[in-house]
């Protein structure tokens, strides 16, 4: 349990204030944050024969990306019309957040390369 601890204790030494913004994350941070999470979860839960874990996780810095925009999509058992229905209403979501969120940037780039002609 030290390893954990440690690793807790270094990841909640400093307290972050926001000044109006996000609060200041460092690069040590997330890796301190992605260690208590692969701890917990390799504590909880043993591999598979190929050495994955059960569980996926994803840190994102909120001051350096954007939020995830997708959604988690479900197994096709093969059977069930309705997971694969929900699977590829999923993925569906998924494309239209993508193909809109490309749409905005390169749009917003066409304007900027227009302005500076």
């Amino acid at each position: 349990m030290s390893q954990l601890t440690d690793l807790i204790g270094r990841f909640l030494k400093d307290y972050r204030e926001s000044k109006g913004g996000y609060a200041e994350i460092t690069t040590e941070d997330i890796h301190l944050l992605y260690g208590i999470m692969r701890e917990l979860i390799e504590r909880k839960c043993e591999r598979d024969p190929d050495g994955d874990l059960p569980i996926e996780f994803e840190i994102v810095n909120r001051r350096t990306h954007e939020p995830m925009h997708y959604g988690q999509v479900p197994y096709r058992d093969g059977q069930d019309p309705i997971p694969f229905i929900e699977m590829v209403r999923v993925l569906q979501m998924n494309l239209n957040i993508a193909a809109n969120r490309l749409d905005t940037e390169l749009n917003v780039e066409y304007h900027r390369q227009r302005k500076v002609k």
